[in-house]
């Protein structure tokens, strides 16, 4: 068995951190318009990746197989923060303690009853924590049964799967018909059935509209329940001193007399199960963690709620009631049942104070908690029984989840069992009802006891495999140790229920007699041969063991996180690095097969990296139409850069597109090669004219650079330099206005950074003020000029042989697009024209920049690029310097090992599959090109090293395209690639030519600036400059 496990585990593990395992899965909400889209979103979701089962014998129970299945779940990830909180605080509040507790406080008294609720209570809290720290390191579907599989026994999950599922499915028609007694109280003419259809449409529909209107509907419930159990406390401390219409003052006078205890300690333990009973729900947070958009940032803050619910909901409100209502008044046990609100101690203690208008609102509270427990039992059902399937453990039409991402047949199989409640009216409906109850009895003390259990078990697991506490995103407070406390506790607490089944408390409830003790019995341990049924049936039928500790697997669907800090993620620790690419690749060399690692970006939110040559094929090429640019990015560069071919997306991007192509092509890029050769020349000059300056030695040439090639963007795009273009209305020129956006201080960077995350763009700061008249001053200088542009195309055109026109990009981008229906408007020109002049110039600055200290350190390869050079004479054309190899190969290796651009970031519009990991919608997917590109498994052991001539005998990984990824490829591939490269070609080439490079001893480790927009340095690099003899 351990070694087909082995094998199973190949097939589904790669690493811990580095798949995203369906985590922050979003579905669309339901679409009510178009039948179509409607009965669309009834259709099995898509598939998703997992795994490929093994030659197994038809007996053999793949545990690898379950563990994979329920960490790769396909249900929609829609629940908030606010929602899981709302189900821990009030979302198990409902018959247990409206109605539960009066037969307690009957049979135990006033003090049992809230001695009970204190040990339940301090066990509950303890297991709420274990909970919590296994479910936020693992929010997987199935929750607490599928940790039993995982860290205990299979077949213990399968019985625990079972127990629960059994559990809700009766506690719904149970809830259902407690609503219908309560409808009673009003009105008993009415036929129960009718009510009962009624609540049963109304907790199905809200099922079906998908997890996240069960979640505003148990928000609204929940709300509602806390509102009155806050207002009863409020009310029942008024009666208490004596605030009744009569006015007498009660104090601690029932404590007194009938007394604080009856039936001594028996009575005490005959409670405990009621107790537990009322806390049942409280464990489905759990459950809900599968389908939380962030259970990493919300599931800590619901679990931490489970104290103060109990502290003050709970016992507060019962130690009041055991104030109001004396232990022995016969309306505690006089209902027709266990769930007959009549015997309520919260409406009995309103009545006696002589109310009444109160009684009949408090009714209206239970209803709506029993409507809200009957909601949560078939959300806890249907997910548990669609776990269930997934792990094999039921018939796998129930792990059917559909596109909206619901369980559907789960939650139809639970609905249908909502029609038991119908029963309501049946003569024998008491005995039907309490059978049902007895199945569910004492199974939440199995359920607890097993999340204790799977806690101790997965923290022994944890530290045999060489893992740390403080690895783990959410500790539980009170450890291992409260984890035992609890598990005894509930042993004990099952020991003195069998007890107490065996020699009862008298109750009017039980027949007197040796048979009604017998019945007695066999009702309240039903539970336990149920469960052991379960249990034995699939062990022997599977044969499995105990889970051993090398065995258990404890990263399959881990959501873990190093590193990370509240609310920022990664981002102070990517901010702290001395380089904008250090953690990236700290994290590339930790994990090199990995197709996919995950980090955190501002706000804890997820965001996964490319890292391998596989996943950014499918992503740039097989899946580029799924994606689209995230919201914080285009906040990020959209206020630079607009919208644009860059975040265009669908008709808009190919149109966008099509335009530019056409001026961008590799013969119209050509005829600006003169430009480029005119401002070589320039250069060249002025680096003369530096060099004779300071006679000789070594000065900074980034500056240089900047200023020519923003010269030859703009000539190149607007038929004039940037440093002379003003507008009338602004002192500014183009030139400033640039500088001031690309080029901000300190503040300004930091500002840009977090907008995206904070809107900080409105603070009074002059980082502010200077960012947003230099766009002001820019956009307007463009508006003239496309108007001049425009109508110079328009006079060409009525001109007998077209007239002579510019051939900036500008113009030809106005005229390519006149050919299509809808030309470009004013706003899409600015933005297009500007994305091309910020990608041109930063990209081919940098790439200059970065190539010249590269040749610096590498004299070697300097002077062959100088001979290869030389080889064409003084005169030379754009196709002759265009085809030499040693020149291409080394702008290439510069681009790759100081690729300009920092990251590509995606974000998926849609489910999808890619190097076998399910990426949800929503999902960003952030490509940073070091990653690629600095990757030994692809580029060698040397490939952080600049060596030019590797390009010269490239195995079959590094030749791929997506190999460099300083363009991006596929088909939003960078269309002024061509420009850039013949533009960098033609300038280095002049420098190299007549220039010789060298570094001082302390220059040829450069750091990097960061934060960055491109890879720059954090201070000038000073070149040694002199004269090519």
């Amino acid at each position: 068995m351990k070694e087909r496990d082995t094998q199973s585990m190949n097939n589904t593990q790669i690493e811990l951190d580095s798949l995203p395992r369906s985590d922050s899965i979003k579905h669309d909400p339901p679409i009510l318009y178009g039948a179509g889209n409607w009965i669309n979103g009834f259709r099995r979701a898509d598939p998703r990746p997992g795994y490929e089962p093994t030659d197994a014998p038809e007996r053999f129970y793949d545990l690898r197989a379950a563990n994979a299945k329920t960490a790769n779940t396909a249900l929609a990830r829609e629940l908030k923060g606010r929602h899981l909180q709302m189900i821990a605080f009030g979302g198990s509040i409902g018959t247990g303690l409206f109605v539960a507790s009066g037969g307690s406080l009957y049979r135990g008294g006033p003090a049992s009853l809230l001695l009970s609720y204190v040990l339940i209570g301090g066990m509950q809290y303890c297991t709420m924590q274990s909970l919590g720290e296994l479910c936020v390191a693992f929010p997987i579907a199935g929750s607490f049964s599928a940790f039993s599989t995982r860290f205990l026994d299979p077949s213990w999950g399968f019985a625990m799967g079972w127990n629960y599922c059994l559990q809700w499915l009766f506690v719904l028609p149970l809830e259902i018909i407690a609503g219908a007694f309560t409808i009673g109280y009003w009105n008993e003419a009415i036929s129960r059935s009718v009510f009962v259809a009624i609540f049963l449409l109304v907790i199905v529909v809200i099922n079906l509209f998908g997890v996240k209107t069960y979640g505003e509907a148990e928000f609204i419930f929940s709300l509602i329940k806390i509102t009155a159990i806050v207002g009863f406390i409020l009310l029942a401390i008024v009666i208490n001193i004596g605030g009744e219409p009569e006015g007498q003052y009660i104090g601690g006078m029932y404590w007194r007399n009938p007394g604080a205890f009856k039936n001594g300690f028996k009575g005490f333990c005959s409670v405990l199960v009621t107790s537990a009973f009322s806390f049942t729900g409280t464990e489905l947070i759990g459950l809900a963690a599968a389908e939380t958009a962030n259970p990493r940032k919300s599931l800590p803050t619901a679990i931490k709620q489970v104290f103060w619910r109990i502290m003050v909901f709970y016992l507060v409100a019962l130690l009041l009631v055991g104030l109001l209502v004396p232990s022995d008044d016969k309306r505690l046990v006089g209902g027709d049942n266990v769930a007959d609100a009549t015997a309520s101690p919260f409406v009995i203690a309103i009545e006696k104070a002589g109310t009444s208008l109160l009684p009949g609102i408090m009714n209206a509270i239970i209803l709506i908690a029993v409507i809200s427990v009957g909601n949560s039992a078939v959300f806890g059902s249907s997910r548990t029984l669609a776990a269930l399937a997934e792990q094999s453990h039921a018939p796998q039409i129930f792990a059917y989840v559909d596109r909206q991402g619901r369980p559907l047949m789960a939650i139809l199989f639970a609905s249908c069992i909502g029609f038991l409640a119908f029963l309501a009216d049946v003569n024998s409906h008491d005995a039907i009802f309490n059978w049902l109850l007895s199945i569910s009895a004492l199974s939440t003390l199995f359920t607890w006891g097993s999340i204790c259990l799977c806690y101790i078990r997965f923290r022994t697991a944890w530290s045999y495999n060489a893992h740390t506490i403080e690895q783990l995103p959410f500790k539980s407070h009170v450890g291992v140790t409260g984890a035992w406390v609890a598990l005894i506790g509930y042993i004990l607490v099952l020991a003195s229920q069998i007890w107490i089944a065996a020699s009862p408390v008298y109750s009017p409830d039980i027949d007197d007699g040796p048979s009604g003790v017998a019945q007695n019995f066999f009702l309240k341990v039903l539970a336990i041969p149920i469960i052991m049924l379960f249990y034995i049936c699939h062990k022997v039928w599977y044969r499995t063991q105990i889970v051993r500790l090398e065995e258990m697997d404890v990263e399959t669907g881990r959501r873990y996180f190093r590193g990370h800090q509240a609310f920022v993620g990664h981002a102070l620790r990517l901010l702290r690095c001395t380089g904008p690419n250090d953690l990236y690749l700290q994290w590339m060399r930790q994990w090199p097969d990995a197709p996919f690692i995950r980090s955190l970006s501002w706000l804890n939110e997820e965001v996964l990296l490319v890292n391998s040559l596989e996943a950014c094929r499918d992503v740039l090429q097989t899946n580029i139409d799924s994606f689209g640019k995230p919201a914080f990015f285009h906040t990020l560069a959209g206020e630079f850069l607009g919208v644009g071919l860059l975040f265009s997306v669908g008709d808009q991007h190919k149109r966008l597109r099509r335009i530019i192509t056409g001026p961008l092509t590799r013969p119209n890029i050509k005829n600006l090669f003169p430009t480029f050769v005119t401002y070589s020349h320039k250069l060249n000059r002025e680096l003369g004219m530096n060099l004779e300056e300071i006679n000789g030695g070594m000065f900074n040439i980034e500056d240089l650079i900047t200023r020519v090639t923003l010269d030859i963007a703009g000539v190149s795009l607007l038929g004039r330099e940037l440093g002379d273009f003003r507008s009338q209305s602004s002192p500014l020129s183009f030139e400033q206005c640039y500088n001031a956006i690309f080029i901000q201080p300190l503040a300004g960077q930091m500002i840009s950074f977090i907008n995206p995350f904070i809107p900080l763009r409105w603070l009074p700061v002059s980082a502010n003020r200077d960012f947003i008249r230099a766009k002001s001053a820019l956009k307007t200088m463009m508006e003239g000029l496309i108007e001049q542009r425009r109508a110079e195309v328009t006079a060409a055109k009525r001109q007998e042989g077209g007239g002579s026109l510019s051939d900036d990009l500008l113009t030809r981008m106005i005229e390519a697009s006149a050919g299509e229906s809808q030309r470009l408007s004013k706003e899409e020109l600015i933005d297009l024209t500007l994305q091309v002049i910020a990608a041109g110039h930063e990209t081919t600055a940098s790439t200059l920049v970065w190539t010249t200290y590269a040749l610096a350190k590498d004299i070697a390869s300097q002077n062959r690029l100088r001979a290869e050079i030389h080889s064409l004479g003084t005169e030379f054309s754009a196709k002759e310097i265009d085809e030499l190899p040693f020149l291409d190969n080394v702008i290439r290796e510069a681009l790759r090992v100081y690729s300009p651009s920092l990251m590509i970031p995606w974000e998926a519009q849609k489910g999808m599959s890619i190097a076998g990991v399910y990426i949800p919608k929503g999902t960003t997917v952030q490509i940073v090109p070091a990653m690629i590109q600095l990757n030994p498994k692809i580029w060698g052991s040397d490939a952080d090293i600049f060596r030019p001539d590797r390009w010269e005998n490239m195995d079959s990984i590094a030749s791929s395209p997506y190999a460099i990824e300083a363009f991006s490829n596929g088909p939003r591939i960078c269309p002024g690639k061509a420009l850039a490269m013949l533009n960098m070609k033609v300038l280095l080439s002049g420098v190299i030519k007549d220039f010789e490079m060298d570094l001082y001893d302390d220059e040829k480790d450069v750091e990097f600036r960061n934060p960055s927009l491109t890879l720059k340095a954090k201070k000038p690099i000073r070149f040694k400059i002199r004269r090519v003899s």
